[in-house]
């Protein structure tokens, strides 16, 4: 009932059908996932970071979230991938795990998403800026906030997959957490550097 909006078939098995050789790229993901290029391919690249610890994981997949989120936040879900977007190559290990680790919590998920909240779900280049603001978080070397954001933007991206309105309403709301945990921490950093240097 959930792929009704777009004909397509759902994320879990588009990431068993990715091919188990050879390099895969952005471009790749968005000639599987159709009008859904954006929104699959931030969910993609976030979720490793949630469900599983892959090592530098956060330090590899913040530009591409930060790259795929900026041009979508400028051109919306029916903009097209730029040609040096869709050839950026993501690493061998990554695809492995999303391969093999997660098409079976993703189905757990399929089974409760629907489309709802249609207006909210429309919101792609909202979307897009609050995913923008992340992927920079994620860059950032905070320590213990590499997956709070991560998980906004698979809220984010989740809505926008499956016009699940909730759940881009969740990620809003989550995203204004991580902002003022973001703030605190790095107010009290600067309060400890300077107190150091008095």
């Amino acid at each position: 009932m959930q792929n009704e909006p777009n004909r397509q078939p759902p994320l879990s098995q588009v990431l068993e059908d990715l091919p188990e050789a050879g390099p895969v790229t952005l471009g790749q993901f968005a000639r599987l996932s159709g009008t859904r290029a954006h929104g699959l391919t931030l969910l993609i690249l976030s979720l490793p970071e949630i469900v599983m610890y892959i090592p530098g994981s956060s330090a590899v997949l913040a530009v591409p979230i930060f790259l795929v989120a900026l041009n979508l936040a400028i051109h919306g879900e029916s903009g097209h991938m730029p040609g040096w977007l869709a050839r950026r190559t993501l690493p061998a290990r990554l695809v492995r795990v999303m391969r093999r680790g997660l098409p079976r919590f993703l189905r757990w998920g399929e089974r409760l998403s629907r489309p709802r909240w249609p207006l909210v779900a429309a919101r792609g280049r909202v979307a897009g800026l609050v995913c923008l603001v992340h992927a920079v978080v994620l860059m950032a070397p905070l320590p213990f906030l590499n997956t709070p954001p991560a998980l906004c933007v698979a809220l984010m991206a989740w809505g926008l997959v499956y016009r699940d309105g909730i759940a881009m309403v969740l990620g809003a709301a989550g995203s204004v957490l991580v902002l003022v945990a973001v703030v605190t921490l790095g107010a009290q950093s600067w309060a400890l550097v300077t107190g150091l240097w008095s």
